[in-house]
């Protein structure tokens, strides 16, 4: 049986699972500090620029993807998929969905910057056709 999966655009009702995935990046966990991550992710929805997609399965949020138009493009932000939900095609339905909206917004181009090790993201960036532009160097000080 294929799990039936629902893509709709971010509203500011999903702050709270954005926020909790923020904290868990940056192995955060203290409520209050969640808190104050909510109210600057709130500050993103303001921002007639800034749209994302959100995957759900039943009342579930399970993923996302975000972005902010700058200059005629879409600046893809974050992909995100809850780690039992991976290898089941959500990284690649979020892309599309994310990219049709580009589309109706008449944008000229999406982009996004990964790390060197992150084979998946470059995989995923590759099958979505995707092209390599640029090489960024970095000196830590």
């Amino acid at each position: 049986m294929k799990r039936k999966y629902i893509f709709k655009p971010l509203d500011i009702s999903d702050v709270h699972f954005l926020a909790k995935y923020a904290a868990e990046c940056d192995n955060i966990s203290e409520d209050s500090k969640i808190s104050k991550i909510e109210e600057r992710l709130k500050q993103r929805f303001k921002n007639s620029n800034y749209f994302g997609v959100i995957a759900m399965f039943g009342n579930e949020r399970i993923g996302f993807q975000d972005g902010v138009i700058v200059n005629q493009s879409l600046e893809l932000n974050e992909i995100y998929v809850n780690e039992k939900y991976r290898g089941q095609g959500i990284g690649e339905k979020l892309m599309e969905e994310i990219i049709l909206v580009a589309k109706a917004r008449a944008l000229k181009r999406v982009v996004f910057h990964t790390e060197p090790d992150n084979i998946p993201m470059q995989k995923l960036g590759e099958k979505m056709g995707f092209e390599l532009k640029i090489f960024t160097y970095e000196k830590r000080l």
